[in-house]
């Protein structure tokens, strides 16, 4: 709030920058849309006055939120430019934190090899540096990198690092984050009751700092424990509390794995079908993010589930998908490769240290190591080409397994894309053929002018067809016009909207009936008869304005959407009924009420999608108070003006948002 505040009476564009970027940072932890919001207008405003130290903190920015979210392609386009500018300006200490950054994405994607190379990249850089607070965080990644791979002694090395250097730095995230590591190796030894200790000291922290993001993992990772435990209770509301969190920031990768863990619970609970849906879920997010580990983890417990539901088929595709995705994974060869880069590692640095030894009887003793070197070089070409022509044999088989099984499932894609486009453009067409229909019925434009020669239609369906209608007609010596909202939108609506409009031209012109309320309470009682029963109340709500062409008198009745009448610039709301035309709590009758206006009042008549429509900023309601002050902001514009000014605003307004209902607004100048 400080930040905003501040942001709100400062002029000066390159402190604006900054605060863009500390707001999107404080809003990374637990509001991921609003967090976007800033950075890009961070990076939209870093362009505008050229700085390229600002450009390449908003790409970071950027990346960052991007990780959070799990859409890791994005997540590294954003840092690379970071990373760009950054070795351009000649910034090491920036390069390492976007090399930090970079090392987390790769992780997430289960890449430990060019993670590990990126981390001690990184913490070469802060070592240089003496930044002890940042070395802490690298060591704690790398650290975690080696628990992933099952090698804890390592693992446990770079923990002991990172917590003595977060304490004396007093890097409280960075802390927390080692007691969950802590923990994770106490729950691999099975001693739960310190695992449950730890987790608890990081979720004080992390709940502190609001940090949803670190906090969901924890309550996931509790879920496990109370598992183990048998607490199965506490353990649901843990994993529940983790899912939460993870749908709040958008974290696809993160959502993946809640529902991996959740899914994994109920198979050990021998609850098959909740199982399956929550592994279903996972398959899906790890498909289209390409995490291989994961999918195996996924493809082995659906496998696992179907059998024990009886499902045959889906047991033998599962365990076959299982089988290939394990297969093309060498985790023991990554492993070792990993710890040849840590000895290298290690090595370099103690050889920068230390004074080339003395080299009395040189000669000689370099002359038996070369001998020795030849030999082991010999030795170890061998193995290596007899080990690399093992792996490409059995690279080469996996592979053409792998090929066999694509090809299949892309045909029978393929076939299934062309049966479902077909039955698609049969869909639409239909659709579009009913839309045809639908208009048809609808009040003509140039009827609507003969007795109203002032107004404006701002008809905009959600979907091809409407559920929302404006209907007009004429019966002895009186103009009639609805606007209408039938229960439901797209087909459903516009069916209807169909019914209703029948039974309304019914009540006018086969039963003579003349007041707008007694035609309500006749379609009321034709719907109720009609379709509706305990479990269904379908209906409308709605408008039926009647102009006498003899006597100049206008009447209406209102089923909970009131007309809205702006004379003197000032805005009427005019009476309404708090019923539907339809089965409701309420069947009294409607009444008809008599319009007072004078000559050059305006009426409006509409129903609640546009005030209803998400947007703007914050992605809420418009509401109804912004709709009739709009009206009356341009009161004093033609009519056809006015309907474009509501539809652009309306356009505006929702952004890129989906349009929630279908939209009708009617305005007629008295």
């Amino acid at each position: 709030d400080s930040l905003i505040t501040i942001l709100n009476t400062t002029t000066v564009d390159s402190q604006k920058v900054k605060l863009y970027g500390d707001i999107s940072w404080e809003f990374m932890s637990s509001d991921i849309n609003q967090s976007l919001l800033y950075a890009e207008k961070e990076l939209e405003l870093a362009v505008k006055i050229n700085s390229e130290k600002d450009i390449a903190q908003a790409e970071s920015d950027i990346g960052s939120i991007y990780n959070r979210k799990g859409d890791f392609a994005n997540a590294l386009t954003h840092y690379n430019k970071a990373l760009t500018i950054r070795q351009k300006l000649q910034q090491p200490n920036k390069i390492a934190g976007i090399y930090s950054n970079i090392a987390t994405v790769l992780m997430r994607q289960n890449k430990q090899k060019e993670a590990l190379e990126i981390n001690f990249k990184t913490l070469k850089i802060f070592e240089e540096l003496k930044d002890e607070y940042k070395e802490a965080l690298v060591l704690g990644n790398i650290g975690n990198l080696y628990f992933n791979l099952k090698q804890n002694k390592e693992a446990n090395i770079y923990f002991v690092k990172a917590l003595s250097l977060a304490k004396k730095t007093n890097n409280k995230t960075c802390e927390a984050n080692v007691c969950v590591n802590i923990a994770d190796i106490k729950y691999e030894a099975k001693d739960y009751s310190a695992t449950e200790y730890y987790y608890n000291q990081a979720l004080l922290i992390y709940n502190a700092n609001n940090d949803l993001f670190s906090s969901a993992a924890v309550y996931n990772n509790l879920g496990n424990v109370f598992a183990k435990k048998n607490d199965f209770k506490k353990a649901l509301l843990n994993y529940d509390l983790g899912l939460k969190n993870r749908i709040l920031l958008e974290d696809s990768f993160g959502i993946g794995q809640s529902h991996l863990q959740i899914g994994e619970f109920y198979l050990n609970q021998n609850k098959f079908s909740e199982a399956i849906n929550h592994f279903k879920i996972a398959e899906k997010i790890y498909i289209k993010q390409n995490a291989l580990i994961k999918l195996e983890s996924v493809y082995k417990f659906l496998a696992e589930s179907y059998e024990n539901n009886g499902n045959n088929t889906e047991t033998i595709k599962y365990y076959k998908f299982y089988g290939a995705v394990k297969d093309s994974i060498y985790v023991k060869e990554v492993s070792n490769q990993l710890v040849e880069m840590n000895t290298k590692y290690e090595t370099e640095k103690k050889e920068q240290q230390n004074v080339i030894l003395s080299t009395q009887n040189k000669l000689s003793t370099e002359t038996i190591k070369e001998q020795k070197i030849i030999s082991y070089f010999i030795i170890t070409a061998l193995l290596l080409l007899a080990g690399l022509a093992f792996f490409i044999y059995k690279g080469l088989k996996n592979q053409r397994y792998a090929n066999r099984m694509i090809s299949l499932q892309k045909q029978q894609v393929e076939t299934k894309n062309h049966i479902i486009e077909e039955k698609q453009k049969e869909i639409v067409d239909s659709i579009n053929y009913a839309k045809r229909i639908q208009y048809a019925l609808l009040a003509h434009k140039d009827f609507v002018n003969k007795f109203l020669p002032n107004n404006f239609i701002l008809f905009k369906p959600k979907d091809i067809v409407s559920g929302d209608f404006y209907w007009a007609t004429e019966h002895n010596n009186k103009f009639y016009l609805a606007v209408c909202d039938c229960t439901g939108h797209g087909v459903p609506g516009a069916f209807m909207s169909l019914l209703n409009i029948g039974f309304l031209s019914e009540a006018i012109k086969e039963k003579d009936i003349e007041e707008p309320g007694e035609i309500f309470n006749y379609v009321r009682k034709r719907l109720i008869n009609s379709i509706s029963s305990d479990e269904q109340k379908d209906g409308m709500d709605g408008i039926l304005l009647c102009l006498d062409k003899i006597t100049k008198k206008m009447t209406y009745t209102a089923s909970n959407n009131e007309p809205i009448l702006i004379s003197n610039n000032e805005i009427i709301e005019l009476a309404k009924d708090k019923m539907p035309v339809g089965k409701g709590e309420k069947s009294d009758s409607f009444i008809t009420y008599t319009v007072n206006a004078n000559e050059g009042d305006t009426l409006y008549l509409y129903t609640d999608g546009y005030a209803d429509q998400f947007g703007g900023p914050k992605g809420k309601k418009l509401k109804y108070k912004v709709l009739n002050e709009l009206l009356l902001k341009n009161i004093s514009k033609p009519m056809s003006i006015q309907a474009e000014i509501l539809n652009q605003e309306f356009e505006n307004w929702r952004g890129n948002l989906e349009q929630v209902d279908d939209v009708c607004v009617i305005g007629i100048k008295i």
